[in-house]
């Protein structure tokens, strides 16, 4: 579905990201893992349109690599950053509705309304806290939130930036679960995360990023049997 080939990124006289391909199916969940400053984040900026690159990006054959980041974005490549990017000021609900907006040609309101009721129940909490202002939620009911507003608009594939970043253990259970919601819906995800544990619970495959170069790929079921051992390997 995604193809992503010999990636090379530069910032000023330094390359960050070096000969990096990657392949995403649909329907699969690939895991980005690596330290900090490995060059996760700078590769989903890339594949977002957001850096100039290097290389070749195609989605289902057509080639996405010099787009800017709202056609890439129309093309159904949804990222949902570390910084959540919501209306903190405007309730749930409200969030939720704006997801649907890059598609506000092809949906009518009885579809919103679909899929805004399919959004909520996958994240019940939402649903519980519909009214209430997004910028006072929790770590974690913000995450959940970023998530179903992506959702809302019909992505072909998510981009998930560290969705467990910053959040205390019980929220990490929760991203964790959200994780697996997805996998149940079939959703095409790239999920980006340090947390190997994690990523192992949906992972369908996994690449592993150091210094800017792909040191590592297996299929997920390595990441259950072999966790400590690609942790004190590729981390440390």
């Amino acid at each position: 579905m995604l193809n992503v080939e010999n990636i090379s990124v530069r910032y000023g006289g330094s390359e960050v990201l070096h000969d990096v391909s990657l392949t995403i199916n649909e329907g699969d969940i690939i895991a980005l893992l690596g330290a900090n400053g490995s060059g996760k984040t700078t590769l989903i900026n890339a594949i977002s349109g957001f850096l100039p690159l290097n290389g070749r990006i195609t989605l289902n054959g057509t080639d996405l690599t010099k787009s800017p980041p709202h056609r890439i974005f129309a093309e159904g490549i949804v990222q949902v950053s570390q910084m959540r990017d919501l209306f903190g000021k405007l309730t749930v609900l409200e969030n939720l509705r704006l997801g649907a907006m890059s598609k506000r040609r092809q949906m009518d309101a009885a579809t919103v309304q679909q899929r805004l009721d399919w959004v909520l129940s996958l994240f019940p909490r939402l649903a519980e806290r519909a009214k209430q202002v997004a910028g006072t939620m929790s770590g974690g009911e913000q995450q959940m939130l970023a998530i179903g507003r992506a959702l809302m608009g019909f992505p072909r594939i998510l981009l998930l930036d560290e969705p467990s970043g910053g959040l205390a253990p019980r929220f990490v259970q929760e991203i964790g679960s959200i994780l697996q919601t997805l996998k149940r819906e079939h959703a095409t995800v790239l999920l980006v995360e340090q947390n190997i544990a994690l990523a192992a619970l949906v992972a369908d495959r996994f690449y592993i990023l150091r210094s800017g170069q792909v040191v590592h790929e297996d299929h997920g079921e390595a990441l259950k049997t072999d966790a400590a051992t690609l942790g004190h390997r590729f981390y440390l």
